[in-house]
């Protein structure tokens, strides 16, 4: 197994008081000698539950680096603030 970086950018805005929306990119380098590194790309959002509970969710395609598969990836999560 060899070091690999992992890096990323997310922009989101508050579009009311209970709800945002955002778009996100990340690219992770090979794990291994050979393999290649994977891009993602993801469209999300949160919605304010109640008290320190959010539901937030994201989705979107993914890319193999140089290889160009493709695939796809999505979560959907409870956040809590404290």
């Amino acid at each position: 197994m060899r070091t690999s970086w992992e890096e990323g950018i997310a922009l989101s805005r508050e579009v009311s008081d209970a709800v945002s929306l955002g778009v996100e990119v990340e690219h992770s380098g090979p794990e291994e000698d050979g393999d290649h590194g994977v891009t993602t790309f993801g469209v999300g959002g949160s919605v304010h539950l109640h008290g320190p509970l959010s539901l937030v969710a994201s989705a979107g395609p993914t890319v193999e680096s140089s290889t160009r598969r493709t695939g796809a990836h999505a979560y959907l999560g409870i956040l809590t603030a404290f």
